[in-house]
């Protein structure tokens, strides 16, 4: 015991006190676990002024590890609210929105040296119009894990954001019930919303960091890819939680197993519950990881083919009950001797039984230029579209949209791009490095297109476009002596019906 005093300081017997302590601030650590822990330095005790911290540590982890295996999450990591309303709920809807957004532009102000350094070196008001007016084409330099993997899942959590506020939709399920489908329409819109807000908006890439002011930062590809493929991402993780999460958890009653299930499955939502100060395991759906019962709550259903049983014989495929379509296509555009490979996304709004209003943004990468030059088509339009709705399989349509259309190019001097590069310059992502060996030129003008082609209906959800031949006439200037007033496009791709089902 003497030795003991002689190392530490302080007899054995006092260690209890630390116990006590750290009991009391967890109120769950084992009083042997602690006890082996303290005694099993007994030949070189912990310094005094160390087990205050320790006891923190301690405390911390009792709190957050057995967590897992005692939270009834119907509650989350906040206070129990009171019965809410059926509207929207939108004062912690912004709370909540803001919280992810000023998550999001941490991490780039933290990743990104450039990020910090746009923003801290002015002038702001004109860097903010760099960064709106350079707006073109369909490719913003990011790589394809950013573009189809990172954005779609942002665009994912703000969905599951809305629909956490969103009370009279948010216990719906993945499955054939019109008032998800109509959930879900109004989620996709708030993420278009969001996503639009993320690029240009006041709290945005465009003032954080004034992104689209320096190349190649400069497409619109998140546009249309955050809110069309987020919305696919969330009918993937609702579809997950039904068929796969649940009837895991029927089987499986080790409450941390059953949270590792929830967060893997639903990574999105997981991430949307941490926003608004829940569990990431939280579901609006069913009792947390250590109360749901499937004998007192249900069990699943088996899985059997809920899209494929209409509800209306003269309406298969769901056409004149969509609420809302959207198509992302694949497409090629002809230009005389060049080709423009790109995509983008079309929203139909119906009108009627036949006719919908369209809205469209396309942009496509220029092949065939000279050597160190590049470019890009833009167009944006707007118009209607008429199919007959009707219960074939097969349905052909017309479309007839006006709007703009740009096209631009660069010109690289690789031998000044060299020298800069090799003395010591920061990079591309600087506007002001990048014009000393690049030439920009655009040209932006009416467009009209004209086209047609066939739909191919799946479900009541989903059709594949089989085809499209669209003319675009536009009225622009010749740029570095190439025409682009006459194309022809061709395209395909995925069509979901919202709201059909």
């Amino acid at each position: 015991m003497a030795e003991a005093e002689k190392a530490g300081g302080e007899s054995l017997p006092q260690m209890p006190n630390c116990v006590e302590r750290c009991q009391r601030s967890s109120g769950s650590v084992p009083e042997t676990f602690l006890r082996r822990l303290m005694l099993k330095r007994t030949s070189n005790q912990w310094p005094t002024r160390c087990r205050p911290f320790l006891c923190g540590v301690l405390a911390l982890s009792a709190f957050f590890l057995p967590a897992v295996s005692r939270a009834s999450d119907s509650q989350g990591m906040a206070e129990p609210q009171p019965q809410e309303e059926p509207g929207v709920q939108w004062k912690s809807l912004v709370v909540q929105s803001l919280t992810f957004l000023t998550v999001s532009h941490g991490f780039r102000w933290v990743k990104e040296d450039y990020t910090r350094e746009a923003t801290a070196r002015g002038p702001y008001f004109r860097g903010v119009g760099s960064a709106l007016g350079s707006l073109h084409g369909w490719s913003d330099g990011d790589e394809f894990l950013t573009n189809y993997i990172g954005h779609p899942m942002g665009g994912a959590v703000a969905g599951y954001i809305f629909s956490h506020n969103d009370p009279m939709y948010r216990e719906r399920e993945f499955g054939r019930d019109r008032a998800y489908w109509q959930g879900k329409t109004r989620a996709f819109i708030f993420s278009a919303l969001y996503s639009m807000q993320f690029e240009i908006g006041p709290y945005s890439e465009v003032t954080v960091g004034k992104v689209q002011a320096y190349w190649p930062q400069s497409g619109l590809v998140d546009w249309a890819v955050t809110p069309a493929l987020g919305l696919a991402w969330t009918l993937a993780e609702d579809s997950l939680d039904k068929y796969v999460g649940k009837p895991l958890e029927g089987k499986i009653r080790n409450a941390p197993l059953r949270a590792l299930i929830r967060g893997w499955l639903n990574p999105a939502r997981s991430f949307a519950n941490m926003m608004a100060l829940k569990y990431p395991w939280h579901r609006d759906t069913r009792p947390g990881i250590r109360d749901y019962n499937p004998d007192i709550n249900g069990d699943p259903p088996r899985y059997q083919n809920i899209i494929d049983l209409p509800l209306d014989p003269s309406d298969r495929y769901g056409r004149k009950h969509a609420s809302f379509a959207f198509n992302v296509p694949i497409q090629t555009t002809k230009f005389g001797p060049l080709n423009c490979v790109g995509g983008g996304a079309t929203a139909q709004i119906p009108l009627s039984n036949s006719w919908d209003a369209v809205i469209d943004i396309n942009g496509c990468k220029l092949l065939g230029l000279p050597e160190n030059s590049s470019g890009d088509s833009l167009t944006y339009m707007a118009g209607a579209r008429w199919s007959p709705k009707t219960a074939d399989r097969l349905t052909p349509h017309v479309r007839v949209m006006v709007g703009g259309h740009k096209v631009y190019e660069e010109q690289q001097d690789p031998d000044r791009k060299a020298a800069l590069l090799a003395a010591g310059e920061k990079g591309t992502y600087y506007r002001n490095v990048y014009l000393d060996y690049t030439r920009m030129s655009h040209t932006n003008g009416l467009a009209l297109s004209v086209g047609g082609g066939v739909d191919l209906g799946f479900n009541r959800a989903i059709g594949l476009r089989l085809a499209s031949v669209e003319y675009l006439r536009s009225w622009t200037d010749p740029l570095n002596g190439r025409i682009y007033n006459n194309g022809l496009r061709f395209s395909t791709g995925l069509t979901v019906n919202v709201g059909g089902w």
